[in-house]
């Protein structure tokens, strides 16, 4: 079942799927039996097509999951937002793995504040078919409160892991020199620690072997002293 609304502050909050211009319309009606209008309230670019929305118990992160006519997945963060306005927030878009990989995505449901369930229906193609599953993903690596320096974003552009999805090897490589090691951590989707490297900063490129680690989505951490770079990888 496709669910595009959640209810809220004693108000359905329903996000539009709109074929024409990729843009999701938001609006609220009262969660009491009755005729209502509609009451607009925002519109978001979300170059795609939302299929599902969610609101975590707390009230103060919501979600929204959809895919773009090439078959890419993502997910809406809203967050900060004032009470029972969820687009007036902050907003961060995350891409997740190519349908090819995960099938239609088409709902998804919080379980605890930073935590979300993903289901997807079922994609059969002449080349490959998609059964339908339950997927789990950890947002708190873009929700959860940390102490961010400007020189975090420069160590975005440091990194380039590949494959990406990967199987049973992960390579880091490093784009630009750094004077000092990082330390490389992943965690599942519930958030437990299953892997640490020591990266060198002497060697330009690393290899982790990943054969122990079960398929699904993970978050890939490196951290140096002065600056952090954050990655979703995916193996199959």
């Amino acid at each position: 079942m496709r669910r595009r609304f959640f209810v809220a502050n004693d108000s359905l909050h329903i996000f539009t799927k709109n074929w024409a211009d990729q843009q999701t319309s938001y609006y609220t009606v009262p969660a009491t039996p009755g005729t209502y209008a509609a009451r607009y309230r925002a519109t978001l670019n979300v170059n795609g097509l939302v299929t599902g929305a969610a609101l975590n118990a707390a009230g103060t992160e919501a979600a929204l999951l959809g895919y773009t006519a090439t078959g890419a997945t993502f997910a809406w963060l809203l967050f900060d937002f004032p009470t029972g306005r969820v687009l007036q927030g902050n907003k961060r878009r995350i891409d997740l793995p190519s349908a090819l990989l995960v099938g239609q995505v088409e709902a998804l449901t919080f379980t605890d504040r930073y935590s979300v369930l993903v289901s997807n229906e079922r994609l059969a193609t002449s080349f490959l078919t998609v059964p339908p599953r339950l997927y789990s993903l950890a947002l708190g690596e873009w929700l959860a409160p940390v102490a961010t320096t400007s020189s975090q974003q420069a160590g975005a552009a440091r990194f380039a892991l590949y494959p990406n999805p990967a199987r049973h090897v992960l390579r880091v490589q490093t784009l630009a020199p750094t004077p000092e090691d990082s330390q490389l951590t992943v965690h599942d989707s519930s958030g437990r620690l299953v892997l640490t490297a020591q990266l060198h900063a002497r060697n330009q490129s690393h290899e982790l072997n990943l054969a122990h680690l079960a398929p699904g989505l993970y978050a890939v951490r490196i951290t140096s002293a002065h600056a952090t770079y954050s990655q979703t990888l995916l193996i199959e």
